[in-house]
């Protein structure tokens, strides 16, 4: 399992599973964009705005936290 620290709050959150995290370039990310799921769900308006502005929340596709 990958943990990551919050840019926010500097706690760890679980980001998925290592295999995922080996794949992913950490040095291309922008550490601003670490955040938690509580930080996503306030930057995005907890649910309440549209993810998308084309699409809206209806198309957006969600994961188990244990799967890639």
């Amino acid at each position: 399992m990958a943990f990551y620290m919050c840019y926010n709050h500097k706690t760890p959150f679980f980001g998925g599973k290592y295999e995922c995290a080996e794949a992913l370039a950490l040095d291309s990310v922008d550490p601003k964009e670490m955040l938690c799921p509580k930080c996503v769900a306030k930057k995005t308006g907890g649910g309440k705005k549209k993810l998308c502005k084309v699409h809206g929340k209806d198309d957006n596709l969600w994961k188990c936290r244990f799967c890639c």
